[in-house]
Parts: C-alpha cells; sequence; structure tokens
C-alpha cells in the first residue's frame, strides 16, 4: 500500500540520517555541532535536579542567563547552548566549597571572558584562582566577608603559579569541560541509541503488517 511504502521510507530516510550522524562523530570538527539542551537534559548530563538548574537561571544563587530565550507564550521553555552547560559545571564544582560569592564571580568572568570556554582554546591548560578574606564583625562576633579576589594562569605562567603558591581556591578550566564533553558525548549516544532501537522496532512491525 502506498502508505504503508512512505512510512516505511520515512523510517528508513531518519535511520540514515541516524548513522549519518554517529559517523559523523569520527570526524574532525564534530565538537562544532549545535548543541541546544533544555534543562532536562542539563539534569542529565551533570547529575544534578531540573530544579537546580532553574534556581542557578534565576540567580538563586547564581545567574546563568540561558542562551536562547523562550518566546512569550505559555509553556515555552528557555534553552542553553553548550557554553551553559559549562557553566553549570563550573557552578556544581566550585559550589561544594565556595561562598556564592566568589562562584558567581568565577561566572562572571567567564561569561565576559567566553574565548576560554570555546574548543579552539583547550590545547592550553587554564588554572583560575579564586580567594576571599574575611573580617570579625566586634558586634555580632562572627565573620563578615571583606573581599573577594580572581587570577587565572595560562600554561606560560604555571611555572611562577608553583613558585608563588598563594591560598585560596585552584581550579582546572580545561579539565572540567573536557568531562563536560565527554558527558554529552555519552548522553547524546544514549538517546541516539534509543531512537534507533525505536524506529528498528516500528519497522519491523510495520514490515509484519
Amino acid at each position: 500500500m502506498p502508505s504503508k511504502q512512505r512510512r516505511q521510507g520515512k523510517r528508513a530516510s531518519e535511520l540514515a540520517e541516524i548513522r549519518k550522524i554517529i559517523r559523523g562523530w569520527e570526524q574532525p570538527g564534530r565538537s562544532n555541532r549545535v548543541q541546544v539542551f533544555d534543562r532536562r537534559d542539563i539534569a542529565e548530563i551533570l547529575g544534578i535536579s531540573p530544579a537546580l538548574v532553574r534556581n542557578w537561571s534565576l540567580e538563586k544563587p547564581y545567574k546563568i542567563t540561558p542562551s536562547l530565550r523562550a518566546p512569550g507564550r505559555r509553556g515555552a521553555s528557555n534553552l542553553y547552548r553548550i557554553e551553559d552547560v559549562y557553566l553549570f559545571k563550573v557552578a556544581k564544582l566550585l559550589s561544594w566549597s565556595l561562598r556564592p560569592q566568589l562562584v558567581q564571580m568565577a561566572l562572571k568572568w567567564l561569561q565576559e571572558n567566553p574565548q576560554y570556554l570555546e574548543q579552539r582554546n583547550r590545547k592550553q591548560r587554564l588554572i583560575i584562582h579564586l580567594w576571599d578574606t574575611g573580617v570579625r564583625d566586634e558586634s555580632t562576633g562572627k565573620e563578615k566577608l571583606d573581599a573577594l579576589g580572581l587570577s587565572y594562569y595560562t600554561a606560560s605562567k604555571l611555572p611562577k603559579l608553583l613558585k608563588d603558591m598563594v591560598p585560596g581556591y585552584y581550579f582546572d578550566l580545561r579539565g572540567a569541560l573536557r568531562e563536560v564533553d565527554l558527558r554529552v558525548d555519552r548522553w547524546e549516544a544514549v538517546r541516539l541509541y534509543e531512537r534507533v532501537t525505536k524506529l528498528k522496532g516500528s519497522q519491523t512491525s510495520a514490515e509484519a503488517l
């Protein structure tokens, strides 16, 4: 029947497109593909809750603005690019050990210097150093935040960093971004596998009719 043939042709075309995508992963430059994610996608990739992704997009306590704003219609969702996923990863790493003010300082610096999130700049290691100082409030006896600081070191400056090591928190940005790339690849592979399996199952059922 023509309708049956059309369905089979459509499924075969979709399978061919998926195989083309998978083969493209083995080609140079595959990292240049456009990647768009919603809150649930980011939660699955990084192992955090969708509610946390939402809060961190609304300055609770961090501000990671979605790259793709949803149109002003009911039910529409904001979408995020891979650079946003990197920022969520940085926030997750730093929030374990640092004050929210320092984490937000690092996120803002990366948003103002997006070149350090690009694939072409991954050849050199980038170490980010964050520190804060506090003073004791004589009226309450509690420590309050006095100053925040951020500095960064590229590969050429690492010897100086090791020589003049000062207190603070150091993290390797390149390592964090590469981990995100691996997580995204695994996540995409699982989604493609599920889609291929579903299409093959539908194709087999249709042929049996």
